[in-house]
């Protein structure tokens, strides 16, 4: 399935556009500065977690702008932790995800901060 959002931005090059995504099992929630977005995804199983937030954010970056700022809040601390480590990661079963990732971000050209947010304060959290 592919989704397409078009999000207007402000004329201003220094506007950084705030987003939170979250994700579960069957769904991905996105809040894009106000817009509230769900959708369907394929179904996950339930017991690899960091693999479900891991295709919540490939959507989120799938449905971005190109060439934009971004900040991305998730509430996943490992999530967070992977995307902003800044030496080589150890070999792991969700490699595959972070070159997804990697790859989106750099063929739209985007600049883009993960940032941490306790679950009670992510936005999309409390849409799925």
């Amino acid at each position: 399935m592919k989704i397409s959002f078009n999000i207007k931005q402000s004329s201003k090059k220094d506007v950084i556009m705030k987003v939170y995504f979250d994700g579960s099992p069957n769904k991905i929630a996105l809040v894009i500065e106000d817009k509230n977005l769900t959708f369907p995804i394929e179904p996950i199983p339930v017991d690899r977690p960091l693999e479900i937030e891991y295709n919540a954010l490939i959507q989120t970056l799938a449905v971005l702008n190109e060439n934009t700022e971004y900040v991305l809040y998730s509430d996943n601390q490992s999530l967070v932790a992977r995307m902003n480590c800044d030496h080589e990661l150890p070999s792991s079963k969700f490699d595959v995800f972070h070159e997804q990732v990697l790859d989106l971000i750099n063929k739209k050209k985007l600049s883009v901060q993960v940032r941490w947010v306790p679950r009670k304060y992510n936005l999309a959290g409390k849409l799925l």
